[in-house]
């Protein structure tokens, strides 16, 4: 990142209030969270429009953190989250046949 960058980022954040602040960075942990499920999950635009109800058009925003997440969002993140986890952690135990 050039120094310049830099600069534009820190003054954009000084010129948050603390609701802003927290906005964002709820924002940014949504995405985060977002992007580890839909590549261990391996979905695709499809999987996620439809696991999480968006228009595909709104894709593109849902994934970056540019979008008004709602409490539906936010509980079906943290299932599929949980899910993949579950899953992770159960198949080492799986047996064969």
């Amino acid at each position: 990142m050039s120094k310049q960058s830099q600069k534009n980022v820190w003054t954009v954040l000084k010129s948050f209030n603390k609701f802003e602040y927290t906005l964002l960075k709820h924002s940014i942990n949504f995405r985060d969270k977002l992007e580890v499920c839909i590549k261990e999950g391996k979905m695709t635009k499809e999987d996620v429009c439809k696991y999480f109800e968006i228009k595909p058009h709104q894709y593109n925003n849902f994934c970056i953190g540019a979008f008004d997440y709602d409490m539906g969002h936010i509980v079906k993140l943290n299932n599929l989250a949980w899910e993949q986890y579950m899953n992770d952690e159960m198949k080492p135990f799986q047996l064969t046949k």
